[in-house]
């Protein structure tokens, strides 16, 4: 059970950090049509891939996280199941 534990605690840092990753990719999507701050297609192309890139990477680390909870519930449903077909 303690890689369960060390997976929720992994989970609720990943939850946490999704606020910030929210945070930053909602002040791209303003700094991008704000011709103040990006006057030039230079500075927007680079807020542009800064953002798909941040996108990009967020949705693997939540793919991730995913995956190994699956692999986790999978795991200890069959050691359940294991250790009750034994006990028959």
């Amino acid at each position: 059970m303690y890689i369960l534990s060390v997976f929720q605690e992994l989970q609720k840092d990943i939850e946490k950090h999704g606020i910030g990753v929210s945070s930053v990719i909602s002040l791209c999507d303003i700094l991008s049509r704000d011709h103040d701050a990006c006057p030039t297609d230079v500075e927007t192309t680079a807020i542009n891939a800064a953002w798909t890139s941040l996108e990009k990477r967020w949705k693997v680390i939540c793919d991730m996280c995913l995956q190994r909870k699956q692999r986790l519930e999978l795991h200890y449903a069959a050691r359940y199941l294991t250790s009750h077909i034994w006990k028959m």
